[in-house]
């Protein structure tokens, strides 16, 4: 079973994903040199998406692994930790540099992980109820 809170810890994760991928793109549209940092926009926005769509039913049974990948806990680690200064994630703007957002984004790391590692006792596909199977009201 998932934690309790896992929503949650979801929801605070996208919402700082989200607060990310507009200062990384309004960095690489004033550097047009710096594709790179492009490619980091489109990984933090591929995660947040991915998250924000996929729905309880999937991640109770497993489902939402298979659009998780361990290069997604590479980018939350990079976010994490931009002790490179050549990393397109490091960035000097005040609100990265003062980690605004960054404890959400570690228990994000810290939940996807355990996920992915299977630390959680999931529910079986064929029996769980999804939203969509509940009786009209």
């Amino acid at each position: 079973m998932l934690p309790s809170d896992y929503s949650q810890v979801l929801a605070a994760g996208v919402r700082a994903l989200r607060h990310v991928e507009a200062e990384l793109r309004a960095r690489a549209e004033c550097e047009p040199n710096a594709p790179e940092l492009w490619l980091t926009v489109r990984d933090v926005s591929g995660l947040a998406g991915r998250l924000r769509e996929s729905d309880d039913w999937a991640r109770q049974t497993g489902v939402a692994d298979t659009e998780l990948s361990p290069a997604d806990l590479a980018a939350l680690s990079a976010l994490l930790a931009p002790d490179s200064r050549d990393s397109p994630y490091c960035d000097d703007s005040a609100d990265m540099k003062s980690g605004r957002g960054m404890p959400a984004i570690q228990s994000l790391l810290d939940f996807l992980t355990r996920y992915m590692n299977g630390e959680f006792e999931l529910e079986d596909a064929k029996t769980y109820r999804s939203a969509n199977d509940a009786p009209a009201s």
